[in-house]
């Protein structure tokens, strides 16, 4: 099963006009069907037979026995192959394919099973807003309470972005080793620059060379805070303190553990609030649960 492409990453089938597979290579383009990795025999003994052939001749790539060649195998013994491409594809193989699959599929599959009894459907319902979007943002990837010992590190940042949520975590760059790396006192999780690529990152740049980095690329949402009341991020949203009363529409409301309870009156400005940053993401009356 194939998709069209022409990176050498994959492994590339032939056709005849007739339709039929002529020949299978391994990181080689040949073609621009390239192979996803779902293959099917007919009988099982076939691919048995041809891939005992395969390694037979030691056919190796890289050092490395493939599948996708074994077909040539069974060509040679006039066995009748074709193909049928899939419509989409999601490498999981690398963390940029991770973060591709998570913002293009997971994220917006998530966001369409939102209903009722959610964490968003009750903080929507608590702040009044009857419809138009409402972002909430998981502090440090934070979705159930502080996790000191979790907070920033890739994958738990990751796993709150699959789980719909935005991210903000905390950037570090070391000019002097051009390093990037995660946390929140200081540097501990080593990332690569295109983590922060990712749709739905909010990165919080920690120290003077981060920022200077970051706020030159478009492509990533950046801000630089300490204890002021109100920072301005790369793409012009007013990012709150934590509990400070918003400053009007496009603000970021920060607040933590605890929403405001139902005794106490709304935050000031509260019918503008389009994006909310929590450690907890849970239901505004009660401890918050998510998952």
């Amino acid at each position: 099963m194939p998709i069209e492409n022409n990176d050498k990453k994959w492994s590339y089938a032939a056709v005849g006009d007739d339709g039929y597979l002529v020949n299978l290579k391994e990181k080689e383009v040949i073609s621009e069907n390239a192979t996803v990795g779902l293959y099917y025999w007919a009988k099982g003994l076939d691919f048995v037979e041809s891939a005992e052939a395969m390694i037979a001749a030691d056919d190796r790539v890289n050092g490395e026995f493939y599948v996708a060649p074994a077909y040539n195998y069974g060509i040679k013994k006039n066995r009748k192959y074709t193909i049928s491409f899939c419509a989409k594809m999601y490498g999981l193989g690398v963390p940029h394919d991770l973060t591709e699959f998570l913002s293009e599929y997971a994220r917006p599959k998530f966001h369409a099973a939102v209903g009722k009894g959610s964490a968003e459907s009750d903080l929507r319902r608590y702040f009044g807003r009857a419809s138009g979007p409402m972002v909430f943002i998981a502090h440090r990837g934070n979705i159930d309470g502080p996790n000191p010992a979790e907070e920033n590190k890739p994958e738990y940042l990751l796993r709150a972005l699959s789980m719909g949520f935005d991210v903000e975590l905390d950037a570090w760059f070391d000019p002097v080793t051009s390093q990037w790396a995660l946390g929140h006192d200081g540097p501990q999780y080593s990332v690569m620059y295109d983590f922060f690529l990712t749709p739905g990152f909010w990165v919080h740049a920690k120290n003077g060379p981060a920022l200077q980095a970051l706020v030159q690329d478009s492509r990533i949402h950046c801000f630089f805070h300490d204890t002021d009341d109100y920072t301005i991020t790369s793409r012009g949203y007013v990012w709150a303190y934590p509990d400070v009363n918003m400053a009007g529409t496009n603000c970021i409301a920060v607040m933590h553990s605890v929403l405001y309870p139902r005794k106490n009156p709304r935050p000031r400005y509260w019918r503008y609030l389009s994006r909310l940053c929590r450690t907890s993401q849970g239901s505004v009356h009660s401890p918050p649960k998510v998952g």
